[in-house]
């Protein structure tokens, strides 16, 4: 159920082949001469079989370089009867690829797996998974290497479900408490308290067969379902405790009258509930795929309830109902104390009302249409932003900004996150003009300032690092932006997008900076931002085509070449023992990093050995 799995701060091994460009100049040397005798000096190819008597031999001619130092012994060229070999035009590093990404844990160097799970998975089986085989790998590793857990999804799913499950047995002993306070019959609170475990236990059946997991949505429908799933039993119950309170009918006898008496009223009372949560369920959109299963499970618990109160309540009265269980709180014995008083009030109440209808019927129609006008009053979110223990800080340097750059600019920033108060771990991943830092804090529980209070004081002193894009993000975040990692600020529960167009890119951008310094005036709006980037400078080589046509240069060419000198480009494959390594040839590092001696270099020609790249080509920097 693994979909993807990510490294950050990796370094790979790799054989880099660094040419000289004033001795390939000298020797008069394209980049396309060496690619090409590396690649045909460095081969293993198979030529077939023959036959030796009654055996076939297979026949393999074993040219690759056996050591990394035999890269330099490759022949270039032949000139006036010498060699010229690699070593005379380069060297050979036997090192790591060039770093692109660089990952920190608390300061320290390290590499991150973030590993996604399949979409449709459960979240807690793919961790329990992924950690049991971690348990199998650690043995195998290293002392010195530490494997640590840093950002876990699972941790605050399990977290909720234990809380929904604590609440879920918490509101069954209540709602049995509140049966047994009003009929002070243990036997009587026995049978209505188990249809609370007996309808949701039921609807299990309904879960598993739709593929449901126990997650918050459904957890929080049973939840919810505690408090009503009991009704039907309670009303079933009081309706045969009272045939046999008041009519003295035996308590078999009773079960099936009082039973068939109130049945209607129990459906339509059970239908009522019904068709408010499962139309929850054909809700369309982002909502209505987090509250599918939400609706079916209530709804399915709800009726399973009704099925228990026309089943199992009456059985059981039949069987453990006493006539003596009634006997002793008959209408003289309510007569008396708090329930005395109970009685007067509810039942003036109820006359009351029987007897001013039409003033009942215009506060009932009074409370519906308030809601007209609070509900406009009322916040509205999908879901409510929860403290996790942790928030990601997303920063971006202006496009074009260099690893090295980027990752001694972030450092502060780092160390700092890390003297906030409550914060146990930071976790940085630097890329190439930008950084993301997971921020883990004291758990909940021991914990005096909460999550957002945090992100409030990291948004406080990250004010002083201008010139850079920096959001907080945190919370409960249904998108997934805000991994750890992941470029992105997150937080997508609670964004705000605006998409504004026109013709001119230049003109754009001056309204884009206009209005971003108008929302920023807005209460309540933060990390605003916008998702324009400048071009970064570039070095462009705008070709003089006749010049290049009368000199044998083919454009194609001239690109391929200067792609592989400044970029780099895998050339063959280094083997030792069962690996293989990447050969990668370039120009060595302070030429390719001299923008000024890109002129100097050779391509190669049809008409002449080699031509300068400023013979054919003007070499400009430009955005």
């Amino acid at each position: 159920d693994v979909g993807d799995v990510t490294f950050t701060g990796e370094r790979r091994r790799e054989i880099q082949l660094l040419l000289n460009a004033d001795r390939m100049n000298a020797y008069g040397l394209t980049v396309d001469q060496a690619r090409a005798a590396v690649q045909r000096q460095n081969v293993e190819i198979p030529g077939g079989m023959f036959i030796a008597g009654p055996s076939e031999i297979a026949l393999r001619t074993m040219g690759r370089v056996k050591n990394v130092s035999d890269f330099n012994r490759i022949i270039l060229a032949y000139r006036d009867g010498s060699v010229i070999t690699f070593g005379d035009v380069g060297r050979v590093v036997d090192t790591v690829e060039e770093p692109r990404t660089l990952a920190r844990l608390d300061g320290r160097p390290a590499i991150s797996l973030m590993i996604r799970k399949q979409s449709g998975t459960n979240t807690v089986k793919v961790v329990d998974d992924v950690m049991r085989r971690l348990d199998r790998i650690r043995p195998a590793l290293p002392s010195d290497i530490t494997v640590q857990t840093i950002r876990d999804q699972s941790r605050f799913i399990r977290k909720s479900i234990e809380d929904i499950q604590h609440h879920l047995m918490l509101g069954s002993l209540l709602a049995s408490a509140v049966v047994f306070f009003f009929i002070r019959n243990i036997r009587s609170t026995i049978i209505a308290a188990l249809a609370i475990p007996t309808s949701i236990i039921g609807t299990f059946t309904v879960m598993k067969a739709l593929g449901f997991t126990l997650n918050n949505m459904t957890m929080l429908a049973l939840s919810l379902a505690t408090g009503i799933v009991i009704d039907d039993a309670i009303v079933v119950l009081e309706n045969i405790f009272r045939y046999v309170e008041e009519k003295g009918v035996p308590p078999r006898e009773a079960a099936g009258k009082a039973t068939s008496e109130i049945g209607l009223a129990v459906v339509a009372t059970t239908m009522s509930l019904v068709v408010i949560f499962l139309p929850v369920a054909f809700m369309t959109g982002q909502v209505g795929r987090y509250f599918y299963s939400f609706g079916i499970a209530s709804a399915t618990a709800i009726l399973l309830s009704m099925f228990v109160s026309f089943t199992l309540t009456p059985a059981l009265c039949s069987t453990w109902l006493r006539p003596a269980d009634a006997g002793g709180h008959g209408r003289k014995s309510k007569s008396r104390g708090f329930y005395a008083l109970i009685d007067r009030v509810y039942g003036h109440m109820l006359g009351w009302s029987l007897r001013h209808r039409f003033i009942i019927l215009l506060i009932a129609a009074g409370v519906s249409l308030s809601a007209y006008e609070l509900f406009p009053r009322v916040g509205r979110e999908l879901v409510p932003d929860d403290d996790q223990s942790e928030f990601s800080v997303n920063v971006r340097l202006p496009k074009g900004t260099s690893f090295q750059r980027t990752d001694q600019y972030v450092k502060d920033i780092e160390e700092n996150l890390r003297r906030l108060p409550e914060v146990q771990t930071v976790f940085a991943n630097v890329q190439v003009s930008s950084a993301n830092f997971y921020v883990g804090l004291t758990p909940l529980e021991s914990r005096k300032v909460s999550q957002q209070e945090l992100m409030r004081q990291a948004r406080v002193f990250l004010r002083r690092y201008p010139g850079v894009r920096i959001s907080v993000s945190g919370g409960t975040d249904i998108s997934g932006a805000s991994s750890a990692g992941q470029r992105g600020g997150g937080g997508g529960s609670n964004r705000l997008y605006l998409l504004i167009q026109g013709p001119d890119i230049e003109q754009l951008q001056t309204y884009v900076t206009d209005l971003i310094a108008k929302v920023r005036t807005i209460p309540g709006l933060v990390d605003v931002d916008t998702n324009f980037e400048p071009t970064q400078q570039e070095l462009r080589v705008n070709i003089d085509r006749p010049r290049a046509a009368d000199l044998g240069v083919p454009i194609d060419s001239l690109a391929s070449s200067l792609r592989v000198l400044v970029g780099g480009e895998e050339v063959s494959k280094y083997k030792e023992g069962d690996d293989q390594y990447v050969v990668k040839l370039r120009l060595d590092e302070q030429f390719r990093n001299n923008p000024a001696s890109m002129g100097e270099l050779l391509v190669p020609s049809t008409s002449q050995r080699a031509v300068r790249v400023s013979d054919i080509a003007q070499l400009r920097l430009e955005a």
